[in-house]
């Protein structure tokens, strides 16, 4: 999708800043045309964006954004390290490995400072802290980063692994249903939400609330597009954190705009999800959105250490930088 520039003086000093990285179709305004990947496919999670477009924050900053439905954060890394698209949403382990593994990407804002992860499970079964697990079966989908993180639970709470029955899962909440696990991983806003528009009762433990830090969603850029077009990923990101702030004050107003541009949603779930993903990203937000520190970004390192992820750390200030925050 794209909507049209309508503040000619910006896009004019961004296009002479960028020496000719504009178009101008005859008898129509200029653009400084941009590719943003998401993480996955259109969620109401991506509101914000949606939101951006329909109350012109982009355009009015002279930009041309294509929105490009992702395939996961590690795909959105190496397309964005390729150059084949300008900025990504991408899970901060992801851009962290990239990183290491020598792919010329920078996290330019982080969006959500806490994981999203969490444990679920049926409310009759009666889990609502660490210790709850021991003797319960945890259905756990190994190659997942869910799984990953669930170990950096146990290990931060310090529990004992060999209380836990823990037995290969597909991931899907039906196992729930059917009995044959007693919890599992996923995300608070999605996993959980589905079961309980299913009419489920349930109970979460919030992974970051027993000591899991690690940064999450995160807008990645290339380096070559910092060093060259420094400006419009300034522009880029103010606008984006533009939508993102009005998401998580008027869930409402950013979901009619996701509706507006994905008309085939499930509305009751959509609707649901990003109700509560508003009120987690409420909680705990730094003091500039966008926000990212040398001190939080060693923490993930030492987590993705712990877990293996990666096998040596690198100099964390060249994953990051907070230059372009409004």
């Amino acid at each position: 999708m794209r909507f049209r520039c309508i503040s000619a003086a910006v896009a004019t000093a961004l296009c002479l800043f960028f020496l000719g990285g504009c178009s101008r179709p005859a008898g129509g305004p200029e653009k400084n045309r941009v590719r943003f990947r998401l993480d996955w496919t259109p969620g109401s999670e991506h509101s914000f964006i949606y939101y951006a477009i329909d109350h012109g924050f982009y355009s009015r900053a002279g930009l041309d954004v294509e929105v490009v439905p992702g395939e996961g954060s590690s795909v959105s890394a190496k397309l964005v390290a390729a150059g084949d698209n300008d900025f990504a949403l991408c899970s901060g382990d992801s851009a962290l490995l990239g990183r290491t593994q020598g792919l010329p990407i920078v996290v330019v804002a982080v969006l959500y400072p806490r994981t999203p992860a969490s444990i679920y499970s049926l409310k009759q079964k009666n889990i609502v802290k660490p210790t709850d697990l021991y003797g319960k079966r945890y259905g756990a989908t190994y190659k997942s980063t869910t799984y990953q993180q669930f170990i950096a639970f146990t290990n931060a709470a310090g529990l004992d692994r060999s209380r836990i029955q823990i037995v290969p899962s597909p991931g899907k909440a039906e196992e729930l249903m059917a009995g044959t696990i007693d919890a599992q991983g996923g995300y608070t806003y999605l996993q959980p939400v589905q079961l309980e528009v299913a009419g489920q009762s349930i109970n979460e433990i919030l992974l970051a609330d027993y000591g899991v830090q690690i940064y999450s969603m995160s807008i990645i850029a290339n380096d070559q597009t910092l060093a060259k077009r420094r400006a419009l990923a300034a522009a880029f990101v103010k606008a984006t954190l533009q939508g993102f702030q009005q998401m998580i004050a008027d869930p409402p107003a950013a979901f009619s705009s996701f509706l507006k541009y994905n008309r085939g949603a499930n509305k009751a779930v959509e609707e649901a999800k990003l109700r509560k993903l508003a009120t987690f990203l409420a909680r705990d937000q730094p003091p500039k959105l966008g926000w990212q520190t040398e001190d939080g970004w060693r923490k993930t390192q030492e987590t993705l250490l712990l877990l293996k992820i990666i096998e040596k750390g690198i100099d964390v200030r060249r994953v990051f930088t907070t230059d372009l925050l409004p």
